[in-house]
């Protein structure tokens, strides 16, 4: 398979009856590309989209949610097509727009997956349009880092095994999930023919991918008037460290969330007397301070100036963190 995208072979493969309705521009990630400013992007700009003859993101009733609500991305698409029915994604399918965009992360991340007869339902039901991957691949050892560090402070669930890991990083590095995400033309070839695309767009995170995906959409105007803004900060090495610990320790799941907005707000900065409170410390916070002073990587010096500040924000009296 070719390399990131260029405009000279993006068009290579086409359908032989060309009489579509419409376009499907689906993008699927990667994970930790852009994907929730891009969604975000969208969302903001869906009427000027519109007037382009562009949908993102119509209005469906998701059973998974509380609300009808305009989401910043479809995560129906991943559970429909974990395990059905395809109720919602037809629906989407279904807008009389010229090109329609569907974006969830997800597509990549968890498309292995999906269940065959659900993915043959969905290239059915996108049978009547011009279907383009849109995909953005990231240098390896930045994206290693950023997908490692989401995955530790990801909530463990059943969605993946990943979520919540207590692997170091170069135990990381070697899951299975993680080599398929790696192994590029191979995934991208995959999800070409599952999804039913004619075309592929492979964007380079690191060129400049979102024009690339406005020039498509026909909308490039935009993007002076309406730069993407960067929605996510990563936490440093020291903080996914101790996550990581926190995570080894199987520490209840509202305790561990307690320590990671403590974190995150040290991290960020964030006044404490304008956050609300989540508890006090208590004896077993103190061991868990503790542990992870005695662990390696905080006893070896690493991150012990680091560890030795979060601490001492957390002894001052009087304090609720």
């Amino acid at each position: 398979m070719p390399g990131p995208w260029s405009r000279s072979w993006i068009n290579l493969v086409r359908k032989a009856d060309c009489r579509v309705k419409g376009r499907l521009l689906l993008h699927v990630g990667l994970p930790k590309t852009g994907t929730k400013a891009l969604q975000s992007w969208l969302v903001a700009h869906h009427r000027e989209l519109a007037n382009a003859g562009v949908s993102y993101a119509p209005h469906v009733i998701d059973s998974g949610q509380t609300s009808t609500l305009l989401a910043n991305k479809h995560t129906f698409l991943v559970r429909e097509l974990r395990r059905g029915p395809l109720t919602l994604t037809r629906m989407a399918l279904d807008d009389p727009a010229p090109t329609v965009v569907l974006s969830n992360e997800g597509l990549s991340n968890h498309f292995d997956d999906f269940q065959p007869q659900l993915l043959a339902e969905f290239r059915a039901l996108a049978a009547d349009r011009d279907v383009t991957i849109v995909a953005v691949t990231r240098e390896r050892d930045a994206w290693l880092r950023s997908y490692y560090n989401q995955s530790v402070i990801n909530p463990p669930n059943r969605a993946s095994e990943l979520h919540g890991t207590s692997l170091h990083l170069d135990e990381f590095a070697e899951h299975p999930r993680v080599l398929r995400l790696l192994d590029h033309p191979s995934l991208l070839q995959a999800m070409r023919n599952a999804y039913g695309a004619t075309r592929l767009m492979w964007l380079r995170y690191e060129s400049g991918w979102f024009m690339s995906i406005l020039e498509e959409l026909g909308v490039a105007s935009l993007a002076s008037a309406a730069p993407l803004e960067r929605t996510h900060e990563s936490l440093p090495a020291w903080a996914t460290e101790f996550v990581r610990q926190l995570n080894e320790q199987n520490v209840p799941e509202p305790a561990r969330l307690a320590w990671l907005t403590r974190v995150q707000r040290f991290n960020s900065g964030t006044e404490r007397a304008d956050a609300s409170p989540i508890t006090a410390l208590d004896a077993a916070d103190v061991a868990t301070i503790a542990l992870a002073r005695r662990s390696e990587a905080f006893a070896a010096g690493a991150w012990r100036d680091a560890l030795d500040a979060f601490e001492a924000t957390l002894a001052q009296p009087g304090v609720a963190v």
